[in-house]
């Protein structure tokens, strides 16, 4: 079984003089930070996925701003993949799952789209039901594990 880890969303809209600050996001930041730090040591398979929210109305991580970019904390190195998305949902209408399945990126029943992460110290589930985009965001299409 492979092992992969994805990086998501962490943007610099979402840092102190971004569009939309989050509380908490230096430290999830660092914590990743680490994590990859150790991923990239053992030379182990990273994606990074970065939201792009393009066409009037857009908020925050507007193309061409600084705040779409991907923050320096977790900025991807050399030759690391970045899957750009348009939901709040990173499997949809992306290949981030096709991806993960290439690598060789198995969990559950051998299936990348039941993959375990972490989100702020939690651990969730992603798997096709957790997926379905609700129009009301990742947060409210999670499934604890």
């Amino acid at each position: 079984m492979g092992r992969a880890l994805v990086i998501v969303d962490i943007q610099n809209d979402y840092f102190p003089g971004g569009r939309h600050e989050l509380v908490g996001s230096e430290q999830a930041a660092a914590n990743a930070a680490t994590v990859l730090d150790g991923f990239r040591r053992r030379a182990e398979q990273i994606l990074h996925v970065q939201h792009v929210w393009e066409g009037e109305g857009a908020e925050f991580f507007e193309p061409g701003t600084r705040g779409v970019e991907i923050h320096d904390a977790v900025r991807p190195a050399g030759d690391e993949p970045v899957v750009q998305k348009a939901y709040p949902n990173s499997f949809r209408e992306t290949d981030l799952e096709s991806r993960l399945r290439d690598a060789g990126v198995t969990a559950g029943a051998g299936r990348p789209d039941r993959a375990m992460s972490g989100v702020n110290g939690r651990r969730v589930r992603s798997d096709r039901r957790c997926r379905r985009d609700s129009g009301r965001g990742d947060r409210a299409a999670r499934c604890r594990a």
